[in-house]
């Protein structure tokens, strides 16, 4: 019911739309210094992510796209 609204920005999602450069940006100060990775094109290249809880994906698909081998799961 809720997977057509989940990707529109402006829909009853659009508050995780909003934060998710800043989740993405969390993310990256804690694991590019703990793998000591440079790489500012793809800097989650080479990594395996389990993304437990994704929902629709909106936090996985962004670290997919920047190289990350991830896999998301979610109860629905």
């Amino acid at each position: 019911r809720l997977s057509a609204d989940w990707w529109d920005e402006q829909g009853s999602f659009n508050i995780l739309h909003q934060i998710n450069p800043i989740r993405i940006n969390y993310l990256k100060s804690i694991i590019l210094p703990y793998y000591k990775i440079k790489n500012s094109e793809k800097p989650f290249k080479g990594l395996k992510i389990l993304d437990i809880g994704c929902g629709g994906g909106l936090l996985t698909i962004p670290m997919c796209r920047l190289g990350a081998e991830i896999i998301g799961i979610d109860p629905v």
